[in-house]
């Protein structure tokens, strides 16, 4: 209705002003300006954070809940203000889009505090009263509820000037583009695989429980090899609906040149369907590395992983931190982005992983 009164979060929304929090926090406002809903939004993101005991740091910076940084948020040209105007977004989303959400990934904003989902098999016995004797049993023993606790990312840019040479008006909206999109690559990297080794949550070719098909020394990549992967779900009762592939260029340039057999001149990856592997979706990304270690040979192994990605279910808890370095100097100020996310595949026998080498005919 036209009359309706507007929340408190739709007029924090209104007025909040991103560079004008960053200016409070640096001693740079102007004597005209009023920062008081930036103070309001950084002590409710600041609570949020104490209340999830995110491991946040002391330093000259903002607090920004989800309240006042949402999807539909758009920027005024003098001030990065959230609320709408014909200006480009000061994000396309609060978010960068994750790469595994065309595949289904789950991604859920995050109560504060410590959050457990149920892994499990799910698998128990049933069956009618008057059948033959039987002792039903409960859920499978390996049910676990892993902790999903606030890990944080950071992204770092400098604001420099050439940025503000070349994006004009839009430099603070750049520059917060950019820390997102940095944030998005660094969590991709790792739901695949931890990249450094020292992320505690492993990414699905390494999480345990998740299916590998592939032998102790890697297997050679083939027609056979990948029906198996395809197939691990089913086999293991952990089938739930438009499951999809995980691959690196380089298996799709040569799944692309694998023929079938030596007769029919057809190919396991036809050309006409580059985003499509034995019937089902496939995403292609540099991001699913090439050299894994398995056994023998060096680090030369490319992985692939199959999968129902709705089971994979990402959290994300709902502020973000953004720290700057009053201090400028001739190349610029440093602004960090930190935010808080964690993992866990909710039933890991709906993926397989394989490591490959050289390809063979099947």
């Amino acid at each position: 209705p036209r009359n309706r009164r507007k929340t408190d979060d739709e007029k924090l929304k209104e007025s909040y002003s991103v560079s004008r929090a960053l200016r409070s926090v640096t001693g740079q406002l102007k004597y005209n300006e009023d920062a008081g809903p930036e103070r309001e939004a950084n002590q409710e993101g600041e609570r949020i954070a104490r209340a999830s005991g995110l491991p946040i740091e002391n330093k000259p910076g903002i607090f920004i809940p989800d309240a006042v940084f949402r999807s539909d948020s758009t920027t005024a040209l003098d001030a990065a203000n959230l609320n709408p105007t014909s200006q480009q977004a000061v994000a396309d989303g609060y978010r960068a889009k994750l790469w595994l959400e065309e595949l289904g990934l789950t991604v859920q904003t995050a109560q504060p505090g410590t959050n457990n989902i149920p892994v499990s098999d799910f698998l128990a016995d049933a069956g009618f009263v008057d059948e033959a004797a039987m002792t039903p049993v409960a859920v499978a023993a390996n049910v676990r509820r892993p902790s999903l606790t606030a890990k944080a990312i950071y992204a770092k840019v400098v604001n420099n000037w050439y940025l503000q040479a070349t994006a004009g008006d839009q430099a603070n909206t750049t520059l917060l583009k950019t820390l997102l999109e940095a944030e998005a690559r660094t969590l991709n990297i790792n739901l695949i695989t931890r990249g450094s080794g020292t992320v505690a949550s492993k990414g699905l070719l390494e999480m345990d429980d998740v299916v590998e098909v592939t032998g102790a020394n890697a297997d050679a990549l083939s027609r056979a090899a990948l029906t198996t992967l395809l197939n691990s779900p089913d086999s293991n009762d952990a089938s739930f609906g438009n499951p999809g592939w995980v691959v690196s260029p380089s298996i799709r340039n040569t799944l692309m040149n694998l023929k079938v057999d030596a007769g029919s001149g057809q190919y396991v990856w036809p050309l006409g369907d580059p985003m499509s592997l034995l019937g089902f979706k496939a995403a292609v990304s540099t991001l699913m590395p090439t050299n894994l270690s398995k056994g023998t040979g060096g680090a030369t192994k490319r992985g692939i992983v199959f999968g129902h990605f709705s089971e994979l279910i990402v959290m994300r808890w709902p502020v973000r931190q953004i720290i700057v370095n009053p201090y400028s100097n001739n190349d610029g100020t440093e602004t960090k982005l930190i935010s808080f996310w964690d993992w866990a595949a909710r039933n890991p026998k709906a993926f397989a992983r394989g490591f490959f080498t050289a390809a063979t005919t099947s």
